[in-house]
């Protein structure tokens, strides 16, 4: 899988996996609406934005330690569960600000 390296508002540059549409991630509409979620090794919640700040600020938080970010994975919401995540608080926020 590649990747594009994508700058966000707060400054920071992350990678974004390429789809198999050949865009990225975060530019294709059905990759973008799937039902998968994201995680990374070291957090205990799963996103179901790519682009979530909650997510990017804790890859922050590893490089401001001096440490290397896991991988953003893209996962089922099942298997996240499973895993023992919950749900983030800045996506829930997020998503029900709009389906109102």
């Amino acid at each position: 899988m590649t990747a594009t390296l994508t700058e966000h508002r707060n400054g920071s540059r992350h990678s974004d996996p390429d789809c198999r549409h050949g865009l990225t991630e975060s530019t294709c509409s059905i990759c973008k609406h799937s039902s998968g979620v994201y995680i990374s090794e070291g957090g205990r919640r799963y996103h179901w934005y790519r682009d979530c700040e909650s997510l990017h600020e804790g890859q922050d938080k590893v490089l401001r330690r001096g440490g290397v970010p896991s991988a953003i994975r893209r996962v089922t919401e099942s298997a996240a569960l499973a895993d023992g995540r919950n749900v983030c608080r800045t996506c829930r926020r997020r998503r029900s600000r709009r389906s109102t």
